[in-house]
């Protein structure tokens, strides 16, 4: 902690913290650590490695712009500013508001998440959105990730033969219907998360929800994050979602929103839900490839639930019944899935 105590103390702000005060924080996630600094109400989020394609301090400013343009909504932390890439924090460091709060445990919370979403979500769309990334149609970010950034997890070496073939005809169809929608002009836009399952989110004392981990925040459609919060692979927080509570939620952000916006993209659900659920799976399918192998720095309970996600979604009895489920234009059978899927441990 003293070499990375030592970056704080050109900051006017911190130069009273001891190495002692700084305390780290559990984290079960793949992406960063998180130091909390004393009690000055800020922690730093430090990157474990660089997710996307670009300079590593490129890449802390693009998060720095997105904590920015959020935070206004009241949804997200604060953003105090970032240290630069250095020799003790090789990919930087941002520093951000602490946000004291508990992780979502069960289906009670949704309501508090579709509060959260819709704030953010209610935010007028800048004329000039750089450096975030601004979709040029409904759903093209996620016709972008599946056709470029996990382009090669359809052709997963790894995966059996109907596996792959079952991927691939999914993304054929979803692709299909979103350049269909490229002519569409009525579909607003809206600033999401991008990356918005349960585990990104505290519940505060008063039963507010924050959304914590906004690196992916884009322009898109605002059921992309609503897909995220609600659909069961995404939602593997150890609880069971009912459908009565998925709809209540949707219902609960539709009300915060307001009806103009409900109504232009009510008919988008269904090819919402099947693109995020594809991507997932396309995310499951890079970690049966590669990504375990490198994956030096997740805690094994991580590791352990995604292998368990991976076993129980590429099974072919399950993924065929969940692909279903999902297509109203399915023409195989329903069937359910034989078993449930697996809780985090």
């Amino acid at each position: 902690m003293k070499n990375i105590h030592s970056h704080l103390q050109n900051l006017n702000i911190f130069n009273q913290l001891k190495p002692e005060d700084l305390v780290k924080i559990e984290s079960d996630g793949l992406a960063h650590d998180h130091i909390k600094l004393g009690n000055t109400g800020w922690i730093m989020r430090i990157p474990r490695g660089n997710q996307l394609e670009m300079e590593d301090l490129e890449y802390l400013r693009l998060q720095q712009a997105i904590y920015e343009r959020m935070s206004p909504s009241g949804s997200t932390p604060d953003i105090f500013g970032i240290i630069k890439p250095n020799a003790d924090l090789p990919h930087g460091a941002l520093i951000i508001e602490y946000i004291e709060g508990r992780r979502v445990k069960s289906e009670k919370d949704l309501p508090a998440m579709a509060k959260c979403l819709a704030e953010l979500h209610k935010m007028s769309v800048p004329s000039d959105t750089a450096p975030l990334e601004k979709a040029a149609g409904p759903l093209a970010g996620q016709d972008f990730l599946l056709s470029v950034v996990f382009n090669a997890a359809f052709e997963n070496k790894k995966l059996p033969k109907d596996i792959k073939r079952l991927l691939q005809q999914e993304r054929s169809d979803i692709r299909s219907q979103i350049d269909d929608l490229k002519q569409r002009k009525d579909i607003p836009l809206s600033l999401i998360g991008g990356d918005c399952h349960p585990g990104n989110y505290l519940i505060d004392k008063q039963g507010k929800a924050w959304m914590v981990d906004v690196e992916f925040g884009a322009y898109d459609i605002a059921l992309v994050d609503l897909a995220d919060a609600s659909l069961e692979i995404t939602s593997q927080q150890g609880y069971t979602t009912s459908s009565k509570a998925v709809k209540e939620f949707y219902e609960t952000w539709s009300k915060a929103v307001g009806q103009d916006m409900t109504k232009k993209l009510t008919d988008l659900i269904p090819l919402t839900e099947r693109a995020v659920q594809l991507r997932t799976l396309a995310w499951l399918s890079h970690w049966v490839a590669e990504g375990r192998e490198n994956a030096t720095l997740v805690p094994e309970k991580s590791i352990k639930n995604w292998d368990n996600m991976a076993r129980h979604y590429f099974d072919p009895d399950n993924l065929e019944a969940m692909l279903s489920a999902k297509n109203p234009d399915a023409k195989t059978a329903r069937r359910p899935i034989k078993n449930q899927p697996p809780k985090p441990r």
